[in-house]
């Protein structure tokens, strides 16, 4: 088993890591920050943060199943959005060739007649 941990520190100068043991108010404070930050992205959350102090497997992947598909969600949304902005353009393009053609069709009627 590990005995030591991570902790992330914040300083003005930005962020700090520091090896050692976590006070249990930092390890508290730590699983709400998670929470938060999941909640923040759109994630449903059905875990508390005992559950994380109490490290409880199958909660944890049921966080870990909730960030993984609000992440996939996100990626495939903006691909789709992409692929619209796309597929919008090439229908603009598509129209006003038509317009074009159709104005040429008509002044080579009005010239041949």
């Amino acid at each position: 088993m590990l005995n030591r941990s991570i902790s992330v520190m914040y300083d003005a100068d930005g962020v700090r890591l520091q090896a050692g043991r976590q006070a249990e108010e930092d390890k508290k404070l730590n699983a709400t920050y998670i929470i938060s930050v999941a909640r923040k992205l759109g994630c449903s959350i059905f875990l508390l943060s005992e559950d994380i102090l109490e490290v409880n497997p199958k909660m944890i992947l049921i966080l870990t199943a909730s960030i993984s598909c609000t992440g996939a969600c996100y990626r495939s949304l903006k691909v789709m959005k992409k692929m619209g902005t796309r597929l919008n353009k090439r229908a603009t393009r598509q129209n006003k060739m038509g317009t074009r053609l159709k104005k040429k069709a008509v002044h080579l009627k009005k010239k041949a007649t």
